[in-house]
């Protein structure tokens, strides 16, 4: 048996300990990418006819929009309701073609995405102002179609919403081209090895490889990150154009986790133009004391940065007097992706 350590890596909080095997959880984002649902299809019905005295009205129950707050379907000549997808929004027009409770599921899946430590009905409602029986509803249809899990009466977001993510990105071949290059690094440096995305001004991760060791730090695949503190975040901004690299930064509020956190622009833009040169990036425990990353930028074919590849390890296993060679490990790998998107380096 051996100790696993979960957390969140850049921004690397919320410790939590607990016994179990060691698990290299690589492939799961694909697995679930695999087996995922057309959420539109379950939630929106497609268009369904209407029967005397019950004209417009959805057959919603299952997705909690029944009752009252039932979604009333405009109808076409003949009596025959329009799916929402048939209805034209024009928003010049201010016309708004709303439906309540597949807003609020909407609403609920973000809160949750936000706040992942998992909620209960009444909690859920109370925070969001929403009325109970409708999140009691809303999150057992949820629950029934897989996007969300139960533990008795706290709920908690599905890895099955990978599927819709990865759909959303066009992010899975990224995966596919980048996991066997994420295991050999693994094994190189023996530390946990991730893989993530710019998105907004946030990062988030894609994938992770964990480490051999007994104790190991585990992030959940979708969590976000900040980018001023986080070696994936500074490895993609600085190989961003000079116009969209300074349009994120200006989004950033460089909060102070620690001592060693960036915490001014002039500064960060330094610490870019240090990365661009060197081709990787370090956390050194600007997020969490005693944690720290080492990452390199994952390029395409047009040399601009599509991802990012680190490795993560207690500041004991991974001090900054090894972050030179561990650099140039994971600048390595990263170019070993980034020729399977058609990047080659200038000779």
């Amino acid at each position: 048996m051996s100790i696993v350590v979960l957390w969140e890596c850049s921004p690397y909080n919320n410790f939590v300990a607990a016994r179990g095997r060691s698990r290299d959880v690589s492939s799961s984002a694909l697995d679930v990418a695999a087996t995922g649902l057309d959420m539109r299809s379950r939630i929106l019905y497609s268009e369904l006819p209407c029967r005397s005295g019950n004209r417009g009205k959805r057959r919603s129950d299952a997705a909690g929009l029944s009752g009252s707050a039932a979604w009333r379907a405009p109808r076409r000549e003949g009596g025959t309701a329009l799916a929402p997808s048939a209805v034209k929004v024009s928003a010049q027009a201010g016309r708004n073609y709303n439906v309540p409770n597949l807003v609020r599921a909407f609403e609920i899946l973000e809160f949750m995405a936000r706040e992942p430590q998992g909620w209960s009905v009444t909690a859920i409602a109370d925070r969001l102002g929403f009325p109970k029986n409708s999140v009691f509803r809303i999150c057992r249809s949820l629950h029934g179609m897989g996007y969300l899990r139960q533990t008795q009466k706290t709920y908690f977001l599905s890895p099955k919403l990978l599927a819709v993510a990865y759909a959303a990105l066009g992010q899975q071949n990224l995966v596919e081209k980048a996991i066997d290059v994420m295991r050999d690094l693994r094994d190189k440096t023996n530390e946990t090895t991730l893989f993530g995305i710019l998105l907004g001004a946030e990062g988030v991760v894609l994938e992770q490889v964990v480490s051999n060791h007994p104790m190991k730090y585990i992030v959940d695949v979708g969590h976000r990150f900040p980018l001023h503190t986080s070696a994936p975040g500074k490895a993609m901004l600085a190989f961003l154009p000079r116009d969209e690299r300074d349009r994120i930064v200006e989004q950033l509020d460089f909060k102070k986790y620690t001592q060693h956190s960036i915490t001014s622009r002039k500064s960060f833009l330094r610490v870019l133009e240090e990365v661009r040169e060197a081709g990787y990036s370090v956390d050194n425990c600007e997020r969490l004391d005693g944690i720290n990353c080492v990452g390199a930028p994952v390029l395409n074919f047009r040399k601009l940065p599509i991802a990012a590849v680190w490795v993560t390890g207690p500041d004991f296993r991974l001090p900054p007097s090894v972050f030179d060679k561990v650099g140039k490990i994971v600048r390595e790998h990263a170019t070993e992706i980034s020729r399977r998107h058609g990047f080659e380096p200038a000779i």
